[in-house]
């Protein structure tokens, strides 16, 4: 192996850093070639470059020589940026800067590894007046611009090289040293990975969601213990890295993810205080906003509105326009994200706009109740309980505003929504199970929706709850409900007026049943529905005489089952499960 590190780099060749770092960052890292890149010093051993990005970077590579050995063939790879990947953007941009122009890594300052570092008086004396140079440069400052300080940094370096490592202490916004908590971060953020990993069953999903809960609470304690904004500033650019992590792994498991989910909240709120706690630069706040705000799955829903202090208001232009830079073929998702905007703005016109375009008001009603616009607030809430309206709400915020400004009335005008929006039995049934109902108004609810009016199911499910016998009795005799609802009715209510007849509607449905049971293939799952049938049919001799107060409809009962068991008794299955229950 070659011990010049600039020939070591270049040997790697781009697939070798390709091979080293995320997609991301190589990505990334090839986008930002044409920024300002500066070689500064190198030995045979290390190679240290400048990049200008959105503060000053510097990036070090030295070749290491493990114990035991004699030749260096490991790369040490260190960014004085806080993102804790060993191969951030920076790392690569300038790896492949020194692949593509092989020149430019030789024009950084020559010097032996054994030169003292320079030393320098902080005070001049121009004859009897003494200057302290500190207070000149703080002065000078206020009139530069960062270009100009880079630039001026730039040639001190290259005028006296020996003075690199003193100018880049004091000049660096991080520190150049490895923070101390982050290896036992990066721990826990590889365990949670693997677990992760191996989540394949309910059990395990729980148990990767608690260890990524208490790797976020490793993250966020270590902030909390350190003093230096610098190393609180990588902590949270780990924290960040862990969130988009466990998105993508959350993307790709096929169980219920509801614990993971609360796990990112949890996450997500560490971020928060630990970004109020440090205040990152604007265009790393921006890029976090962006890409979580796209981020897939919708498992985490961030609000602008946690970040507003750290923002000012043209940053909220940047954020849009990035958005839409990011997804250009999808501007339906930057909504959410535009919503938020208009909501830091207090611009209602514009929350109202982009509601009726995303087809979602619950900002709408947001920005009215914070700002006390009950009767707007009212107002929407009604639109939105009216399905000839396109006012929607989320269910959640609708069930709880429409009882919040109506009252008991609110509740009922909630179910009969969704009853009219989605018809279905249990729908129907959630309606008519609200307090103070009777048969009169559920009918004239029934009336007014078409596909329900028309389906005898329906009514004979109002006249089971209010076990109204001659009404149900009709229906089942005159029209052609299911045999399921039949069954159900003639269960509930029907046992009590007359026995004779409801185990004839009863067993009615219990023979179409057996029947589809035994036209499976599957002989395991025919015993089992045959097994739950015939328990279904003892259960309903003890219901009648329950409902009858005595013994006088086992007869009845025994001559339904004598005559299943006649119609059906010749098939093993049936034959085998009617003898183990002693029939």
């Amino acid at each position: 192996m070659s011990e010049n590190v600039v020939e070591f780099v270049q040997a790697l060749g781009e697939a070798g850093v390709a091979a080293l770092t995320d997609v991301k960052s190589f990505i990334r890292a090839d986008e930002i070639l044409d920024i300002d890149m500066t070689p500064l010093v190198r030995t045979g051993p290390s190679f240290t470059a400048q990049v200008l990005g959105t503060d000053v970077w510097v990036v070090r590579f030295e070749l290491v020589v493990d114990e035991g050995k004699t030749v260096a063939d490991r790369l040490n790879v260190h960014c004085t940026c806080p993102v804790p990947r060993v191969w951030c953007k920076h790392a690569v941009a300038v790896a492949l800067q020194m692949m593509r122009h092989p020149e430019w890594p030789l024009t950084a300052k020559l010097v032996g590894e054994a030169e003292e570092e320079y030393e320098f008086d902080s005070t001049r004396r121009y004859d009897d007046v003494v200057v302290d140079t500190k207070d000149v440069v703080t002065s000078t400052l206020e009139t530069m611009s960062k270009r100009d300080l880079v630039d001026v940094i730039n040639a001190l370096r290259h005028e006296n090289p020996l003075a690199e490592p003193t100018v880049t202490k004091y000049v660096l916004p991080f520190s150049s040293q490895p923070l101390p908590a982050m290896e036992a971060v990066q721990h826990e953020m590889k365990f949670a990975k693997f677990l992760f990993d191996v989540a394949y069953t309910e059990e395990k999903v729980e148990e990767a969601a608690h260890n990524l809960e208490y790797a976020g609470n490793v993250i966020c304690s270590h902030a909390d213990a350190t003093d230096f904004q610098n190393d609180k500033l990588k902590l949270l650019c780990a924290l960040e890295s862990l969130i988009f992590d466990a998105i993508a792994w959350t993307h790709h498991i096929t169980y219920p993810v509801d614990s993971v989910v609360v796990a990112l909240e949890k996450l997500y709120q560490h971020h928060v205080l630990i970004a109020h706690d440090t205040q990152p630069p604007t265009q790393l706040l921006v890029d976090w906003i962006v890409d979580v705000f796209l981020a897939p799955g919708g498992y985490l829903r961030p609000h602008l509105a946690d970040y507003a202090k750290l923002l000012e208001d043209e940053d909220l232009d940047v954020i849009i326009t990035k958005a839409h830079e990011c997804a250009p073929r999808h501007p339906e998702n930057v909504l959410p994200l535009e919503i938020d905007v208009a909501l830091l703005r207090n611009n209602m016109h514009e929350v109202k706009r982009l509601c009726g375009e995303y087809g979602n008001y619950d900002a709408l009603l947001f920005f009215y109740q914070r700002n006390g616009m009950d009767l707007g607030a009212e107002k929407l809430v009604a639109a939105a309980l009216d399905n000839a309206d396109p006012v929607e709400l989320t269910p959640d915020l609708l069930y709880a505003s429409a009882a919040k400004y109506f009252g008991a009335d609110g509740t009922r005008m909630y179910h009969r929504y969704w009853f009219e929006k989605d018809v279905s039995l249990e729908n129907f049934l959630d309606y008519i199970r609200l307090p103070d109902m009777d048969f009169a108004d559920v009918m004239f609810v029934l009336q007014s929706v078409e596909e329900a009016a028309t389906n005898p199911d329906y009514m004979l499910l109002a006249a089971a709850y209010f076990k109204l016998f001659d009404v149900g009795f009709t229906l089942i005799t005159t029209t052609s409900p299911s045999t399921s609802m039949a069954a159900h009715f003639a269960e509930h209510v029907g046992l009590a007026y007359d026995p004779e007849w409801a185990f004839g509607v009863i067993f009615a449905h219990i023979r179409e049943q057996m029947s589809q049971a035994l036209a499976q293939e599957n002989m395991a799952a025919t015993r089992a529905t045959v097994n739950w049938l015939m328990g279904r049919m003892m259960a309903l001799k003890k219901t009648a005489q329950e409902a009858t107060g005595s013994l006088d409809s086992d007869v009845e009962w025994g001559l339904q089952v004598g005559a299943l068991k006649s119609e059906f008794g010749s098939h093993p299955v049936v034959k085998e499960v009617f003898t183990e229950w002693g029939l």
